[in-house]
């Protein structure tokens, strides 16, 4: 059997964050101990607390899930398959606004942000906007076809499976959703986990600066 990797949601209402796992019947005291430690690191860095600002709770949540925060940096490169089998690369996105997504089918705020993105695509591609939705759960383009059918959610922008997670682990080692956008030079100038309703709003003032 394959041992799919773990990831957690993470859900957001209100200010307070809550983390619900992903994959049913996955809980080992292993992963249960990790989990623990990485609350206990949020706990202390006040991201569970109340509001210390946003760009400063996104900051410390980027440090203790990737180990350092991506935005100002260069985007680091990778490549994938899409769900239609054609082969695409970060490189081959320089000069466009590139905006990634990390999602899976278990994970309600992930859909709630491919609904939403898929919005925000059909008022931006024709400026240049580039998504790449990359899948989190390890599964081949038929059981992302299937699930996203079964979900009644119909998605327009590339869909990328990630079989081996290397996609996946430069940009999350425990939450989804996560969003990233990438400026023309290759430069990350966003990086968030979760989703929330204030989200589309920052996306696209973001998008709208970078595409002007």
């Amino acid at each position: 059997m394959v041992k799919r990797f773990v990831l957690y949601e993470v859900v957001e209402h209100e200010g307070w964050k809550q983390l619900r796992s992903l994959l049913r019947g996955s809980w080992s005291p292993i992963v249960s101990f990790l989990l623990l430690a990485v609350f206990f690191q949020m706990t202390a860095a006040g991201i569970l607390n109340a509001d210390p600002g946003e760009d400063i709770k996104r900051k410390k949540m980027a440090e203790i899930v990737i180990g350092e925060d991506p935005v100002g940096k260069p985007l680091k490169n990778f490549s994938g398959v899409t769900v239609d089998g054609k082969k695409v690369s970060s490189t081959d996105m320089r000069g466009k606004v590139l905006l990634i997504e990390l999602w899976g089918l278990n994970c309600g705020s992930c859909i709630e942000e491919m609904k939403a993105l898929e919005s925000i695509y059909h008022d931006f591609r024709d400026r240049g906007l580039v998504i790449f939705s990359v899948n989190t759960e390890q599964l081949d383009s038929g059981e992302i076809r299937e699930g996203l059918r079964l979900k009644q959610l119909s998605i327009s922008y590339p869909l990328l499976v990630d079989p081996d997670l290397e996609i996946t682990r430069i940009f999350t080692s425990w939450f989804i959703p996560v969003t990233v956008i990438v400026d023309r030079g290759g430069i990350v100038q966003y990086y968030k986990i979760g989703f929330n309703d204030s989200d589309s709003g920052k996306v696209r003032r973001m998008l709208g600066k970078l595409l002007e």
